[in-house]
């Protein structure tokens, strides 16, 4: 894959982000319905290129986070990375939310998360004007990275 071309999905995995406010799973690009032809017709190789993209991507996310609740959430993953990939492996698929493996996972990460929760709800005590703000911005990233998160039991 040519450099232009990884520039150019990198570019539409990011507006994918920002319209749908979530990290798409390969099948989501696959299933676009401007774009989606592109990503249906790559053979195994690429296929793998881009969800190299799509890993790199999470992580630059990740890493890019600078307000509190950003920080909270880079601790989350840099602490819990393996129970992060399984858990958002879980969520490119509603089929997985009945599952044990979606269930018993999302509650470990729904436990972490509450933790970290509690940690920027302290913090935030004394501007409780700005604690709904502040713990939804914090779901909204949850949500990015979990679109299934909701669906824990």
């Amino acid at each position: 894959m040519k450099e232009q071309e990884i520039q150019q999905i990198k570019q539409l995995i990011d507006n994918y982000t920002v319209q749908y406010k979530k990290i798409p799973f390969f099948q989501d690009l696959a299933n676009h319905a401007q774009f989606g032809i592109f990503f249906q017709w790559l053979d195994t190789k690429n296929a793998d290129i881009v969800q190299a993209i799509l890993h790199d991507y999470i992580e630059e996310k990740i890493a890019s986070f600078s307000t509190k609740w950003g920080e909270l959430f880079r601790r989350f993953y840099d602490v819990h990375g393996d129970i992060f990939w399984q858990f958002r492996q879980l969520n490119m698929d509603d089929k997985n939310i009945e599952n044990w493996p979606f269930q018993k996972i999302g509650k470990e990460v729904e436990h972490t998360l509450f933790t970290y929760e509690g940690i920027l709800t302290e913090k935030m005590l004394n501007r409780a004007e700005w604690l709904d703000k502040t713990l939804a911005a914090f779901y909204d990233i949850v949500y990015m990275f979990f679109p299934l998160y909701g669906k824990i039991q």
